[in-house]
């Protein structure tokens, strides 16, 4: 029952550590895409992954505009 429940702790604590890792993600796209319906529950599935990912890093979000690395790029030439 001991073993069981420091089971149940160390998957807790995993599956937090991987919400902590998308929320990360997800700020860093810039909310391009929602990964809340990351199942985490079941095993890995690379291929419904690789299908997720496709689908919030597509090309509407490659051809969005980027406010940031548009200052910057005009700080850039502007410093040359």
């Amino acid at each position: 029952e001991k073993k069981a429940a420091e089971l149940r702790r160390l998957k807790n604590l995993k599956k937090a550590e991987i919400l902590e890792r998308l929320q990360a993600i997800e700020k860093v796209s810039g909310g391009a895409g929602s990964l809340e319906g990351v199942d985490l529950s079941g095993d890995f599935d690379p291929d419904a992954w690789d299908k997720q990912m496709a689908a919030v890093f597509n090309d509407d979000y490659y051809a969005a505009a980027d406010p940031e690395l548009a200052a910057e790029l005009e700080a850039a030439e502007e410093a040359e």
